[in-house]
């Protein structure tokens, strides 16, 4: 499953997380960013706000097997006007260093690491599982930009996520450090969306 299912172009088919269901005691907090999966709140003093539906995200952003980069702070409940399914899942707030947007020379390092992600793993034999993709990047790259990364997706089944390795997803802290943010969504939102799509164009 790859990211691209969500996001067809620069247009995404769905949200999982809109901003009229932001719990009232984080509405004081200007809103930054959204993505398919989240939106992101400016505490202004340095610290931002991730509000996910995506446990991946999650683990990814707070866990030390993960970026470590953030704390979970608070799990609440959000209803979606559109999808009971997406209704019924958790939100998580996650508290975190505010980053920005990437320099013009982290985005020609970005560009470089992805084309070497994208050698390093490119094969035509289908039935290679994507562990052994992550195995062979980590052999050529055993410092690269998406090292941490495929370490942390190895302690997952690749049926519980897809991927979005893109520039757009990548973002620096106040040291200039590139930071990997938004690199993998959880498949069961994925799958939500879907649903949410075909039942509104009445598709079964």
């Amino acid at each position: 499953m790859k990211i691209k299912e969500i996001n067809e172009g620069n247009d995404r088919i769905g949200t999982a997380l809109w901003r009229n269901s932001i719990p009232l005691k984080y509405k004081q907090y200007p809103v930054i960013g959204q993505g398919a999966t989240s939106i992101v709140l400016d505490k202004g003093d340095g610290t931002v706000l991730v509000l996910t539906r995506d446990a991946m995200k999650r683990d990814w952003l707070v866990h030390n097997w993960g970026l470590n980069l953030g704390e979970w702070i608070d799990t609440v409940s959000a209803h979606h006007q559109k999808s009971q399914e997406l209704s019924d899942m958790h939100v998580y707030v996650i508290q975190m260093p505010k980053l920005f947007p990437l320099s013009t020379n982290n985005k020609r390092v970005v560009k470089k690491a992805i084309d070497l992600y994208n050698i390093s793993t490119a094969t035509t034999d289908k039935k290679l599982h994507i562990n052994d993709k992550f195995n062979r990047y980590l052999e050529m790259h055993p410092e690269g930009l998406f090292a941490q990364l495929v370490e942390f997706l190895q302690n997952y089944d690749e049926k519980q996520y897809g991927v979005d390795f893109l520039m757009r997803n990548f973002m620096q802290d106040n040291h200039g450090n590139v930071i990997l943010t938004d690199p993998i969504v959880s498949s069961d939102i994925v799958d939500a969306l879907h649903a949410m799509v075909k039942q509104k164009w009445g598709i079964i």
